[in-house]
């Protein structure tokens, strides 16, 4: 049976209090339990890294930095969060590192933790990847090759920072050491049940849709739309000079549909050659429509509709982009956003930061989840 605590503070006078705060939450766990993970801005992250596992050792204990901190019980931009598991699982750990070159050099880490494990029904990997070395469709290619064959799920998020002084500094950790360019994971197993996995999405497509025809996926650079600089063949689109771009992108993703499904990327800047570079890797020849927003309250309940007939949530892990948070800030959607995600368990951990995986596909402007019976 899982028992699953969260603690959370904002504390914001020193690190010290605000983690002292955080255990006194902590302080009816009677054991080390056996996985922690949490979350912090970055000048407080490699203290609570470093005292999570003096105070827990025998716990394995993964953390990512993040734009926004949220659990059962808060959220705020700062502090502290936290969320510990006791009982009801199996798990082992890793870490890739050298991301932005050649994370399947360290494939063994994922054979190693593989082979932990008898079998692997109900069994999941969940990671926290480093952002800025375009590395993350890389990861997801090296978790690929093992665990795609034994059906394993892949759920995880790319770290954030909170403030303008960190920027371009996000950081993970596992068991206490603190990583740069990396992604730390574990492999989990449900021991009591099933494992859940949600993808929202809350955007729809215009009836503008461009077609990728010079495009650099490594460096995640479209070039050309249509056969013409892509920023000039977006503006004309949205009837705007090229200039005002950047501005007119703002919650207008690009997205990627198929079947009845939509793979979400953001655009992170417009370059001076007309080129857009782009938060996950857009691919040549592929029919991209630009985005629009539904009405975000009915997808929240949508989402929670969905989550609740599929399974009894013991706990669950959120992964919010960075941008939806603040749009949800600037529409006064936050409250309904915890509050629905308290609806569906009883106990959950977020982070928020600059991109979210599942399975095998890189995504910007999304939310996943995963749920453990």
């Amino acid at each position: 049976m899982h028992k699953s605590y969260t603690a959370f503070s904002k504390n914001l006078e020193s690190k010290e209090q605000c983690f002292s705060e955080v255990l006194e939450q902590l302080k009816q766990i009677k054991k080390n339990p056996e996985l922690i993970f949490f979350s912090s801005c970055n000048p407080y992250f490699s203290y609570v890294s470093e005292n999570l596992s003096k105070h827990f050792p025998e716990s394995i204990i993964i953390g990512s930095t993040s734009c926004y901190q949220f659990n059962t019980s808060g959220d705020f931009q700062f502090g502290i969060s936290v969320m510990a598991i006791e009982g009801g699982i199996e798990i082992s750990s890793g870490v890739f590192t050298d991301i932005g070159k050649n994370p399947m050099m360290h494939i063994g880490q994922l054979d190693k933790a593989l082979k932990h494990f008898k079998s692997f029904e109900n069994m999941c990997c969940i990671e926290f990847t480093t952002a800025h070395s375009n590395g993350e469709e890389l990861v997801l290619d090296t978790f690929s090759k093992l665990l795609k064959e034994k059906d394993i799920s892949v759920f995880g998020g790319t770290s954030g920072y909170c403030s303008r002084e960190d920027i371009n500094i996000s950081m993970v950790s596992l068991n206490g050491i603190v990583y740069q360019d990396a992604c730390v994971f574990v492999l989990l197993k449900n021991l009591d049940g099933k494992i859940f996995t949600y993808k929202e999405n809350i955007f729809k497509p215009t009836k503008n849709i461009f077609t990728a025809t010079d495009v650099d996926c490594d460096n995640r650079i479209v070039y050309e739309y249509n056969e013409e600089p892509a920023a000039i063949a977006i503006a004309k689109k949205l009837e705007t000079d090229v200039s005002d771009l950047s501005g007119m992108l703002e919650g207008k993703p690009m997205g990627r549909c198929v079947d009845d499904d939509v793979y979400i990327t953001e655009a992170s800047k417009v370059n001076p050659d007309f080129s857009i570079s782009y938060y996950s890797r857009i691919y040549n020849y592929t029919k991209i429509a630009l985005m629009r927003t539904e009405n975000i309250p009915e997808v929240f309940a949508s989402t929670k509709r969905k989550v609740k007939a599929n399974i009894n949530s013991s706990f669950m892990l959120v992964v919010n982009c960075a941008s939806r948070k603040n749009l949800f800030e600037k529409e006064g959607l936050t409250g309904i956003f915890m509050n629905t995600l308290k609806d569906m368990s009883p106990a959950f951990f977020g982070i928020s930061g600059f991109g979210e995986q599942l399975n095998n596909i890189h995504l910007n402007q999304t939310m996943v989840l995963i749920a453990f019976e």
